[in-house]
């Protein structure tokens, strides 16, 4: 019971609690709701001195509970997560007065905000009680990036180590004694008004907060204040706290369940197994291995096969019978098997080490149930291995391009602090031709402009933004659905189209960003539907156009329709992509997620993308699905370009189903998404709770990948080997006639 101790109610126990938060937030019980309309009246005894101007209220896109409420100097919001204390705030430079006796109290304050929407907390900021600083607040910007793109080394397995590792270092209570002379304590958050100048490089498609969340923004955030009279003995006030802490951590576990599942039984582990401490066994790319997978020694070798330049992917999974603390791996060379006198063909080059770390993931859609399950590939050779939980290690080696084919062995070495070391045997065919990969077909993902980057300049932007250009283009990408810079600010356009450029992309850039393009009339109050917008927006993508020839661009196409059927708008999509067409030269394209839509934008759009779609807000597709052989023949005979929208990152939806769907006309597949632009990524508990990516942000401008990701680079080389096996068969099938003309 002690975790509720601090619910008898704030008349009994002398300890006053506040909770700043919108009216609509969830209520803590045993703490007074601050909201952004709580003015001060001396019957009550605490409120807002100064707020000034009525209450606006609003909601960002989400959660129902994401809301705000502002006056013109005061926030008040509310997040989604992560508990219902933490979850809202105040800031602005409104004073916060409470009555009290004349007297000595102890004071203390939570502060905090897990960030929503592009918003990263990292602007400096105070909060004083009687003028006295109670909490400090400062980020470098070096530490913002170095926090932004450093994976965690450890795995979130219980919600001990969610509120260690995610909420804990981002919510601090900080205790502070202060003297009331007057009868009245006061408290204010001392900051700036929100920095924007970043969203310059934004563009126009992300929803954002400065779009909609209030007008006027405050840095700073006030979770929670707690109050009582101060004594010698300090322990009322620790107890307090770590009782509110406790109901905390019951509350996250009660909003974001974590689903347990039993450990496999550990029969047909020997005694070998026990005295090793754990057991080794390869693993196929395409299997997870979970925390409690129970997994038996195994002396396979893992066997490969590769072209020189390939990636390979060497996989293996390791069960702890014990705690094994950390945990080494090295694959220092190669032999060739033909001459094992020959030198060896060391890797350390090509090779990159890696760890599967688990990530709390929801366990349906949209919900807030959660498990541990493998997410990303963090490079790093080495992981304290925790007993009970099995792990998997996956590297990556490049096969030099200059590598003679032939057989290859080598060992990969396992060597864990706490126990003996055993190892791995590994034998690489390298095979005796190249990979023609099909760079007339459009592969690749949606890619937001990395406007985290910003808050340092343009130069850190920009070192990003080119790097991970670069690391599509190694994963065979041939495209990027790109959006992030708005289409008018030419100068910016035409350096990222040189990034592309230099990237070696070799099909046109998907302009999504045009669709980003239309929000700009809708935030005027100007309906898609209308002339003028119509008018204007024809011109604006006219003038673009021309921009792109007198700079000479890459090629361009205009991404202008991002899934009409949501909105029930398929009519209005059609009609403006009619308009679109009376520019001269233009290439456009739009994503369809239904049969009518589809059905009338065929005829009017240069590129169909397309999903299984769905019935739609008012249910005008009756279930009809598209991912068939009639629907790429109907984009057809419209004489449209049929591609692949979202339909998957895993192995087989980019190989050989991809490679099917090519042969029925299909020239294009295009993946939601590369990387979110909201919250810190490795936290999953911030921002968009349980939200995944497909690439995280490495230190010094490198990638992290999602194992989806890796899959999806598979299959564009499953993809490759069959468009080369098709060109070789062609060939066959030509050369005896170019031998009988000869001859």
């Amino acid at each position: 019971m002690a975790a509720f101790l601090f619910l008898q109610g704030q008349a009994t126990d002398g300890i006053r609690r506040f909770n700043f938060a919108p009216e609509s937030a969830p209520r803590v019980e045993s703490f007074k709701t601050i909201s952004a309309a709580s003015d001060y009246n001396s019957w009550r005894g605490y409120g807002w001195l100064d707020a000034a101007g009525s209450v606006d209220h609003g909601r960002w896109p989400g959660d129902k509970q994401d809301t705000w409420e502002s006056r013109n100097n005061l926030n008040v919001v509310s997040r989604r997560g992560p508990d219902d204390l933490a979850r809202s705030y105040a800031t602005g430079t409104a004073t916060f007065a409470l009555d009290l006796e004349p007297g000595k109290y102890e004071v203390w304050v939570l502060s905090g905000d897990a960030g929503h929407l592009e918003y990263i907390p990292r602007e400096a900021y105070r909060i004083t009680v009687e003028d006295k600083t109670a909490y400090r607040f400062e980020m470098s910007t070096a530490e913002f990036i170095r926090q932004f793109e450093t994976p965690l080394f450890e795995d979130e397995l219980s919600h001990a180590d969610v509120w260690r590792l995610n909420v804990e270092p981002r919510f601090k209570w900080s205790r502070v004694i202060v003297d009331v002379d007057d009868g009245q304590l006061t408290l204010k958050v001392i900051s700036e008004r929100r920095a924007g100048t970043h969203h310059e490089l934004m563009g126009e498609y992300a929803h954002t907060e400065t779009r909609s969340g209030p007008s006027l923004r405050f840095s700073g955030a006030l979770n929670a204040l707690v109050v009582l009279p101060a004594m010698p003995d300090t322990s009322t006030g620790v107890q307090a706290i770590s009782d509110i802490d406790t109901w905390r951590r019951q509350n996250i576990s009660h909003k974001w369940p974590r689903i347990e599942t039993a450990a496999q039984a550990a029969s047909g582990h020997t005694v070998a197994d026990h005295e090793r401490g754990y057991t080794v066994s390869p693993v196929n790319v395409l299997s997870q291995v979970m925390p409690e997978d129970r997994r038996l020694h195994s002396q396979a070798v893992i066997k490969l096969r590769a072209v020189p330049g390939e990636y390979v992917p060497l996989t293996f999974a390791i069960t702890p019978l014990q705690a094994l603390g950390e945990t080494r791996v090295e694959f220092p060379m190669l032999q060739p098997l033909s001459d094992m006198t020959a030198a060896p063909v060391p890797t350390e080059d090509t090779l990159v080490t890696g760890v599967v770390r688990y990530v709390a993931r929801a366990t349906e859609k949209q919900g807030a149930q959660w498990r541990p399950k493998p997410g990303m590939i963090v490079p790093i050779d080495h992981w304290n291995i925790r007993a009970g939980v099995s792990k998997q290690f996956w590297l990556t080696y490049q096969v030099p391009d200059d590598l003679p084919a032939g057989e290859y062995t080598g060992r990969i070495e396992i060597m864990p602090e706490l126990a003996a070391s055993t190892h791995i045997n590994v034998e690489l065919q390298v095979l005796p031709f190249s990979l023609q990969r099909p760079v007339d077909l459009a592969i690749g993902m949606t890619y937001f402009s990395p406007v985290q980057y910003a808050v340092s300049g343009e130069a850190e932007f920009w070192k990003r933004l080119q790097s991970e250009f670069s690391d599509m283009r190694a994963h065979n990408m041939t495209t990027v659905q790109y959006t992030g810079i708005r289409m008018d600010d030419y100068a910016r356009i035409d350096r990222a189209f040189g990034h592309y450029r230099e990237a070696g992309f070799e099909q046109p850039v998907n302009l999504l960003e045009s669709h980003g393009a239309m929000q700009r009339w809708l935030r005027q109050g100007i309906p898609w539907s209308s002339a003028e917008f119509q008018a204007e927006y024809v011109q604006f993508v006219a003038d673009f156009l021309q921009q792109s020839e007198l700079r000479q661009w890459p090629p361009v196409i205009i991404g202008f329709g991002d899934e009409f059927t949501n909105t029930a708008q398929e009519e209005v999509g059609a009609e403006i992509a009619k308009r679109l067409k009376d520019i001269p030269g233009i290439v456009t394209a739009a994503d369809v997620n239904g049969y009518k839509e589809m059905t009338l934008l065929a005829p009017e759009v240069d590129i169909v993308a397309f999903n299984n779609g769905w019935s739609g807000p008012e249910h005008v597709n009756r279930g009809k699905r598209l991912l068939n052989k009639a629907t790429v023949n109907h984009i057809l005979n419209a004489n449209a370009t049929p591609w692949l929208v979202n339909v998957g990152m895993d192995r087989f939806s980019n190989g050989y189903w991809f490679w099917k769907m090519v042969r029925l006309g299909v020239r294009g597949k295009m993946e939601w998404i590369y990387r979110g632009y909201n919250g810190l990524p490795f936290n999953n508990f911030d921002a968009d709770p349980l939200r995944a990516h497909a690439v995280y942000p490495g230190p010094d401008g490198t990638a992290v990948p999602s194992l989806d990701y890796e899959r999806m680079r598979i299959g564009l080389d499953d993809l490759a080997y069959l468009y080369t096996l098709e060109r070789v068969v062609e060939a066959s099938r030509e050369e005896p006639k170019k031998i009988a003309v000869v001859r």
